[in-house]
Formats: C-alpha cells, structure tokens, sequence
C-alpha cells in the first residue's frame, strides 16, 4: 500500500514542520465525559483523559480532593505544589485565615496516589460521602462526569452537573457581547 504524503500547512497556507502541526501535550482533552466509580469507589478515566497525563505530567502522582466542597478535582502532584505554595504564601489576616481553612479542607478530603495501569483512581470515601458519589447508592450516585479544565479534572456529581447545566443552558442576553469583549471566535 502507497503511503499518500502527508500536507503540513500552517495559517495561510504557509509549510510547517510535521511536529508544528500538533502539540497533543497542549491539547487538552474536551468536553465531559461520564463515568461509573466501581464497587472500590474507582473512577476509571477516559483513555483520552490518561494519555493526557501521561504527555503532560509523566508518572507523576495525582491528588484528589475537593476545594469548593460542590466538586472533587484531580491534580497531577506538580500542579498541587504550585498551589499549595500559592495558598501557603496568602498574607493578610482574613485572606491566610480562608487560605488556611482551603488548605485544610483539601487535605482532609483529599489522598494523593498513583494512577493503576487501566487508568483508575480511589476516590477517597470522605470525598465520596461529601459529593455523594459511589458503590452501594442510587444509579445516579455511581455516576460523575469528568472535564478537563486547567491542568486537572473536575469531577462533578450528578446534582452540581444538573446545576450547571440548568444555569449554562439558559442564555443570558449579554453573553455574546461577554463573548465578543474576550475575542472568542
């Protein structure tokens, strides 16, 4: 069979060299994704989800835990550090003292570990039973989804994603003012 060659343009039409064309480290994967947490409290990640990580963050442990109390979020342990070193340098008496009760609430939730070779992660059960998410519950209980979003993975359980979705699937009148003020195309 003839391998056809391969058309490496740019804007323009300008030639690019075959690694300019993609970057699959910066290109995060999109959209939401559901998933199941299994009779261990696992969620396993989407195949697009671990071979992201896996360009991005190479063998680096993963935090998981919650900041907000409404979603968990998981952190290659890099991107933990800069934020503990962010949360851990709030000066101001007010702004340490939240920073602090942050800090604590996310390590009370939270457990760092390696991601298994089929791409799952322990959910710790304190984070399970504060989202009320995992094995043994409803239907809906054992389902999250999962997005992408700065160097992380939110996971929401299905009330918080019920709840954004009602509020994002309701335009609001400014919105493409909004986002024509920030040059989304």
């Amino acid at each position: 069979m003839m391998e056809l060659p391969v058309d490496h343009r740019g804007p323009e039409g300008t030639m690019m060299e075959p690694e300019q064309t993609q970057n699959p480290a910066q290109d995060g994967p999109y959209g939401h994704h559901e998933v199941k947490l299994d009779e261990k409290g696992r969620i396993k990640l989407p195949a697009r989800f671990k071979s992201h990580l896996a360009l991005r963050f190479p063998n680096e442990r993963l935090f998981i835990t919650s900041m907000d109390l409404a979603r968990g979020r998981v952190y290659p342990i890099s991107v933990w550090k800069r934020n503990l070193e962010i949360l851990e340098n709030v000066e101001g008496d007010d702004e340490g003292e939240r920073a602090e009760q942050i800090l604590f609430r996310a390590n009370k939730y939270g457990l760092d570990q390696p991601m298994d070779e089929q791409g799952r992660l322990l959910v710790p059960l304190k984070l399970r039973d504060l989202l009320a998410i995992g094995p043994g519950g409803e239907e809906d209980a054992q389902r999250v989804w999962l997005q992408w979003s700065n160097d992380g993975i939110d996971i929401f359980n299905k009330k918080e994603y019920d709840r954004l979705s009602g509020e994002s699937d309701q335009p609001r009148a400014d919105e493409k003012k909004f986002l024509k003020r920030l040059k989304v195309k």
